[in-house]
């Protein structure tokens, strides 16, 4: 198993498919990253999603500028579902548990994720994609998308 991404996203991202900024192409692995970081934020998932094929090969590793902050991911899925779970921050045995069953400790999969832990990413990156669907409308450009998606993340931190 790995990371897909949902049947309504290549729609909603074809147009910036197509165009590229200094060279650079928007992947597969940038959309769902941006769809990633809103369902973190909101703290829910949404599981009945239609995905997709994997977009990643088995056994593949982060990309490579995701790569250095792989473990800033992982944490914010583990705080995700403790917010989600609404799990009691005092409760260590309930956050080692929650964690563990996310996680592959020995790495043995190169994502560091358990089969769960991808099967959860995925949920939260469609419940983002659910959220930027919603609240923004489809992206023309790259830098059309990122300037409403910065407006879109930041929206409540100034309210």
């Amino acid at each position: 198993m790995s990371f897909r991404l949902t049947e309504d996203m290549a729609l909603f991202f074809a147009d910036i498919d197509k165009s590229k900024i200094k060279g650079t192409t928007f992947l597969d692995i940038d959309k769902f990253y941006s769809c990633l970081m809103l369902g973190f934020k909101e703290g829910k998932f949404y599981n009945k999603a239609k995905l997709n094929d994997p977009f990643l090969a088995a056994g593949a590793r982060w990309p490579e500028p995701y790569r250095e902050y792989d473990n800033y991911i992982l944490g914010l899925l583990i705080e995700a579902e403790i917010r989600r779970l609404e799990v009691d921050r005092k409760d260590r045995q309930e956050i080692e548990k929650t964690a563990s069953r996310l996680l592959d400790s020995g790495r043995g999969n190169s994502l560091g994720l358990s089969e769960d832990g991808i099967k959860h990413m995925n949920y939260y990156a469609a419940q983002g994609f659910q959220i930027m669907v919603n609240k923004m409308n489809k992206p023309r450009s790259v830098e059309d998308f990122l300037v409403s998606y910065a407006n879109l993340f930041w929206q409540n931190e100034t309210e």
